[in-house]
């Protein structure tokens, strides 16, 4: 089953407005809202600002468990053993979405979110060791 999905995209000149504002705004309002940004040290013609809502599906990763939910409420979970690869898994759940591309200006594919630092286990042959205590 291919989920459909419509990104919008406004321009907005910042000078009245900020994302972090209106991000405050609407996160009462929409559940699982999201601010992503990100900065050009270079100039400001890359520096972008996402504000999501309304998510249509989430992919999560915890405590060794991959959760995947859809707004159909399909769900499932997938315990993480060596079997399982979380990059397949993320392939696969991305794939699960047709874009419509009605403005060809549009520079995100539509899915959003973060990769946290400890993240990286799934990603690369390395060990993190999250028990390890802080020295004084």
């Amino acid at each position: 089953m291919k989920y459909h999905l419509h990104v919008n995209q406004k321009k907005i000149i910042a000078d009245t407005f900020t994302p972090v504002g209106i991000y405050l705004k609407i996160r009462d309002k929409f559940h699982n809202s999201i601010l992503l940004e990100s900065s050009d040290y270079y100039g400001n013609e890359n520096s972008y600002s996402f504000i999501c809502c309304k998510p249509i599906a989430t992919f999560k990763v915890e405590n060794n468990i991959i959760s995947e939910n859809y707004t159909d409420g399909t769900n499932s979970k997938t315990e993480i053993i060596k079997s399982v690869s979380v990059i397949d898994k993320l392939k696969t759940f991305a794939s699960l979405f047709q874009i419509d591309k009605a403005n060809p200006h549009t520079i995100a594919n539509g899915l959003f979110g973060y990769i946290s630092y400890d993240s990286v286990k799934y990603f690369e042959d390395v060990k993190i060791n999250s028990d390890k205590k802080e020295e004084k």
